[in-house]
Parts: C-alpha cells; sequence; structure tokens
C-alpha cells in the first residue's frame, strides 16, 4: 500500500522573498485607547502568533519543499509584523499575548499538531494560509475604517498589504498541493470575526500576555 508522503510542489509559484519590513505607523502615547482599539491590537497579534507557530510546526513535519518555503516566509514577515504591532502597543499601555489567545487559533494549532503528511500540508494551506489571511484581512479592514484611534487606523491601514500578499501565496500553495476545491471555498468564505472571542487587552490577562513593554514577543518557543 503507497505510503501518506507529502503533497506535490511542482505546480507552486516560488515565493518571492518581498517583505512587509518598514517600521509601523506609532501609536501616540499618554493617549485612552478604546476597547474596540485594544481588541484589535490582541487579535492580530493572536493572528500572527498563529502564523509564528504553525509555520514553526510546518518546517517540523513537511517534506513538501513549497509548504517549507512558504511557511518560512510566514515566520519571518509574521515575526516582523508581530514586532512592529508590539511597538505600536506599547506606548498605549495595551497587554498583548505572547501566544495565540483566541480559542479558534489555539483550536487550529491543536487539529494541526494531530496531522502529518498530505493532510497536514493541505490543512496548513488551506486554514493558514487562506483561511488565516482572509481572517487577518477582515480585521484590518475594519480597524482602518472603524477604529477610534487615528494612529490605530493608519497602523491597521499599513499592514493590509502584507496580509493581501500573503492571501495570494496562500491560495497559490493551497491550489498547487491539491487543497480540494470546496476546501478552498470554505477558506475563502467570509470570517466571522465575532467567534474569536479575545479577551480585550485591559481587563484580565488573556492566557500568555504580558503588559506591553515587559517581554517582547518575538522569537524563541
Amino acid at each position: 500500500m503507497p505510503t501518506n508522503t507529502a503533497a506535490p510542489t511542482s505546480a507552486i509559484p516560488a515565493v518571492a522573498a518581498t517583505s512587509p519590513t518598514s517600521a509601523a505607523p506609532v501609536v501616540t502615547t499618554n493617549v485612552t485607547i478604546a476597547a474596540p482599539d485594544r481588541e484589535f491590537f490582541v487579535l492580530a497579534l493572536s493572528g500572527d502568533l498563529l502564523e509564528i507557530e504553525s509555520g514553526r510546526l510546518a518546517l517540523e513535519k513537511s517534506q513538501s519543499s513549497s509548504v517549507r518555503a512558504f511557511a518560512q516566509k510566514m515566520v519571518d514577515e509574521h515575526l516582523k509584523a508581530s514586532e512592529n504591532l508590539h511597538q505600536a502597543a506599547s506606548g498605549a499601555g495595551v497587554v498583548v499575548p505572547t501566544a495565540a489567545t483566541s480559542p479558534a487559533h489555539v483550536a487550529h494549532l491543536e487539529k494541526l499538531r494531530t496531522l502529518s503528511g498530505v493532510d497536514f500540508d493541505r490543512e496548513y494551506a488551506a486554514q493558514i494560509g487562506v483561511a488565516g489571511h482572509q481572517e487577518a484581512i477582515a480585521l484590518f479592514e475594519r480597524a482602518a475604517r472603524e477604529a477610534a484611534n487615528a494612529d490605530v487606523r493608519a497602523l491597521a491601514a499599513s499592514g493590509l498589504p502584507g496580509k493581501r500578499e500573503h492571501l495570494e501565496h496562500g491560495q497559490a500553495l493551497a491550489k498547487a498541493i491539491g487543497v480540494t476545491p470546496d476546501r478552498l471555498r470554505m477558506a475563502l468564505a467570509p470570517p466571522d470575526l465575532s467567534r474569536l472571542s479575545a479577551t480585550i487587552a485591559g481587563g484580565p490577562n488573556p492566557a500568555g500576555a504580558v503588559a506591553s513593554g515587559a517581554t517582547p514577543i518575538p522569537g524563541s518557543k
């Protein structure tokens, strides 16, 4: 019986090395940040940390060169994005997570940990590469339109080009490694941001959160 090997890799375009690495707009210090704006920081950082941790899982588990290239790009660029968000939040005293805190994000990681081979590759591409970036785009678009703080609106707007680029790469990867059309349509469905149910920063600390400025978010597990 044939073994469950890594997904095919030939059709995926090379993942560009471009990165949204410019410094994030600075959120003015010593101002009151409204609860929805605080929630944007928590949800956005939880999403970045989901991308980082799932990318590391892909680098450990996947045998597909295309999946591994995409995963490395996600780890590198979401580390930079999380650093920028952390710096922007610190002046306003926003409590930020150091691990994915949304129950939905935690559930995605737990599912990926149970999978291997082609099943892992396709779930990673569909859920993280596509659905995760659909969700991030919706979150950043909402904040760019509706955030009470002008600096938060500018910060959200500045993050959108990178999120859209990641979604394009995620879709290309998903198609190349054989994610089914039905699964891809599901991943591309408009996300329900309310289901993330993140703890709003400034209330009780979510698990794994620290006061901004106390401990840097990046790198090590």
